[in-house]
């Protein structure tokens, strides 16, 4: 029994993991690959489940142990998304690119779609991080060429295909395509930030304790260790932390990662403020109606004296979202949170926009349209749990 966990590491993520190239977001520690997406009445079913069998369970999105930042993942996550259209893109970038092998050598196909899914992954948003990012790229290729263990692996290395391997990569890195692949992550950079700040929200609200692994208030684009074990620049964090900028503002400069900072600062605040949401406030799954339904998350926490109501999006590519992480999606306007006609009533105010909500029944997310669409709202109760 106790080789039971390291053998399935070894087998599972250290080396199907670094096989399957279908899309790497899922490839992370405690996943399995079987199993390819889940719905939302299933997260709603899990999270009742976790309230009642283990609601101090810890909630981490990022680990010393993870195989890619979670702001990469959530960046790879948008590929997912029909209209992003990765299946062509990706073959696109394969017949592009297959000249640049030299000397008669080539990569496997599955290598190609690690290699391109791995800059997607990594790709900075701070020039200034471009110049280490080559060295990082070698040296987590090489590791994850001996961990797949098909054409080199620790114990009988192929240096020739690793060789090929980095010649390709580094390849990609200085030629025009760069300039297209620049363009590509530029145009799913938005959805993909929406992504990691509803995650974000996710994790500080849903039933459990909210891990925060080091230095991970600002992007992590980071890959699998040592690249994740870097140092922080925590003066950096706190001088950011210390200019508390208003969220709106944030957004128009969200590539900095002051947004999700202070995201993170406003959600701990929430549950310094009322703990008893946290600790003991019931998990009340909330349906939504409407052309855009399928793109809301939503559910409330609630005891007998205060309420929360946490709404994100998901999908968020196909939400016509700008640069600065606004939604015109025509949709907003049809689309409903159904209530129940007793907490209509009540004075909702947004924690996070720091503004009132109008009572408005059905409650309709007509104001997601031009803003920013995710929102955690708290309301007292007069009348108990309801």
């Amino acid at each position: 029994m106790c080789l039971t966990a390291p053998l399935a590491a070894k087998a599972g993520e250290d080396t199907a993991f670094y096989r399957y190239a279908r899309l790497l977001s899922r490839n992370e520690v405690g996943t399995d690959l079987e199993l390819f997406s889940k719905d939302i009445e299933t997260f709603h079913q899990t999270n009742m489940e976790r309230f009642a069998s283990y609601p101090d369970a810890l909630l981490c999105t990022a680990t010393h142990d993870h195989k890619r930042g979670e702001d990469g993942r959530a960046r790879l996550m948008v590929l997912s998304e029909p209209e992003v259209n990765w299946p062509d893109t990706a073959m696109h970038w394969c017949e592009k690119n297959d000249t640049l092998c030299t000397d008669g050598n080539s990569i496997s196909r599955m290598d190609e779609l690690f290699i391109y899914q791995t800059l997607i992954a990594a790709w900075p948003l701070d020039r200034s991080d471009f110049s280490h990012l080559p060295q990082r790229l070698k040296g987590y290729l090489t590791k994850a060429l001996r961990e797949a263990s098909l054409r080199t692996s620790w114990n009988a290395p192929d240096r020739v295909y690793e060789e090929t391997c980095q010649s390709f990569m580094m390849q990609l890195l200085h030629t025009p395509f760069v300039q297209e692949f620049t363009a590509f992550i530029g145009r799913i950079s938005p959805a993909a930030a929406l992504n990691s700040l509803a995650q974000l929200i996710l994790r500080y609200t849903v039933p459990g304790v909210p891990d925060l692994y080091q230095g991970r208030e600002n992007w992590d684009f980071s890959l699998v260790d040592p690249d994740n074990r870097r140092p922080v620049n925590y003066p950096k964090l706190q001088e950011s932390l210390d200019e508390k900028a208003n969220l709106f503002i944030l957004a128009h400069s969200w590539q900095d990662g002051r947004i999700k900072q202070a995201l993170i600062s406003k959600l701990l605040a929430l549950r310094k403020n009322h703990p008893q949401i946290f600790t003991n406030g019931y998990y009340e799954p909330v349906s939504i109606q409407g052309p855009l339904a399928d793109h809301v998350v939503a559910f409330q926490r609630i005891t007998k004296d205060i309420k929360i109501f946490v709404i994100v999006t998901r999908f968020p590519f196909s939400l016509s979202i700008n640069n600065y992480l606004q939604s015109h999606h025509e949709g907003w306007m049809k689309t409903q949170i159904s209530l129940p006609a007793s907490q209509l009533n009540r004075a909702w105010e947004s924690v996070l926009w720091e503004r009132p909500l109008e009572n408005i029944a059905p409650f309709c997310l007509a104001y997601f349209y031009g803003s920013i669409p995710f929102d955690v709202l708290i309301a007292h109760n007069t009348d108990g749990v309801s």
